[in-house]
């Protein structure tokens, strides 16, 4: 069985018709009912011409072939056996000659050839009525992809960058990995900042969201979140999540702790305070920054300020106090 379709709407020697495609990822949940081989074909031009992936459990193979001329070959083949009634997320990369599929997240065959340049895609399954494919999606990797919006005006939910970052909660998550997660080889493509984004950062970074998140990496958080990821009781990376992009190339990062225990669950709301001064001669040299988040009418609204103790006495308590005293 294969299932393919064309844009009538335009002509069959346009760049966007899905025969014409080269360069694409195409990612998809498969799982079967059944013991027969399923999978996907791309950059098929017909049945003469393309590519297959597929999974057999009868035949205890997971497989990669180029048909051309007619003539299969096998390009990249192991003895993986799936499960039945289990769902897999397959991504088939085909960039250029590189012919990547993943499983899960992980790399399963990675085959350069360049016998194919372009060809739709398709469902593939072989006397498997039990086969199932689910939330299909195709990212277009060609230098000529078309733009679905664009505006003249830049939108956003905030008003600047500063409004953006603090739109945080003030609480970081705790999430730890489980015994048996390898998250070094992810960790160690980290870089300094401003180095340019690479793709081994890029997968690196794709890879720990998941082992550390599961399907809630792929969620757009409302605000900035922050999560530490912890194995054997130690950090081993923050992992930021965004509402919108940040350029890192014109950001830098600092990591600043606190050796005392704030004890307050109070969360912000509308108003947050996000930095304060302490003057060393003149009490006019000390200063609060209070960020207002939204619209809100500030009557009553006062910043308390508690008084430091003696150098020999533990502090306690919050040293600053924001009151919204509506």
């Amino acid at each position: 069985m294969l299932l393919r379709s064309d844009n009538s709407a335009l002509p069959l020697s346009d760049s966007s018709q899905p025969g014409n495609w080269t360069d694409y990822r195409l990612s998809l949940f498969i799982r079967s009912e059944q013991d027969n081989a399923l999978g996907v074909v791309f950059r098929y031009l017909d049945s003469n011409y393309h590519y297959r992936y597929s999974m057999d459990r009868e035949g205890k193979y997971r497989r990669l072939v180029r048909v051309a001329d007619g003539i299969t070959t096998v390009l990249a083949e192991d003895d993986f056996v799936y499960q039945l009634n289990e769902d897999y997320l397959i991504s088939v990369e085909a960039i250029g000659s590189s012919l990547r599929i993943y499983q899960d997240g992980a790399l399963v065959f990675d085959v350069t050839d360049n016998s194919i340049e372009r060809g739709r895609f398709g469902l593939y399954s072989w006397s498997n009525t039990g086969a199932r494919f689910s939330d299909i999606r195709v990212d277009d990797f060609r230098a000529i992809a078309p733009i679905v919006y664009k505006f003249k005006f830049t939108t956003s939910e905030f008003v600047n960058f500063f409004h953006h970052l603090h739109s945080f909660q003030d609480e970081t998550w705790r999430v730890t990995l489980p015994a048996a997660a390898d998250v070094a080889p992810e960790v160690a493509q980290a870089v300094t900042l401003p180095a340019p984004l690479t793709e081994s950062e890029t997968r690196a970074y794709e890879s720990l969201a998941n082992k550390a998140m599961g399907p809630g990496a792929r969620l757009n958080p409302p605000e900035v979140q922050v999560s530490r990821i912890e194995k054997d009781d130690e950090a081993v990376a923050f992992l930021v999540q965004s509402p919108e992009p940040i350029d890192w190339s014109r950001t830098s990062l600092e990591l600043w702790h606190s050796p005392q225990h704030n004890s307050s669950r109070e969360f912000p709301r509308s108003l947050k305070l996000t930095d304060v001064t302490f003057g060393s001669i003149q009490p006019n040299e000390e200063s609060v920054t209070v960020l207002l988040r939204e619209s809100k009418d500030l009557s009553g609204v006062r910043v308390e300020y508690q008084h430091m103790p003696a150098a020999t006495t533990s502090p306690t308590g919050d040293l600053i106090l924001l009151d919204e005293n509506f």
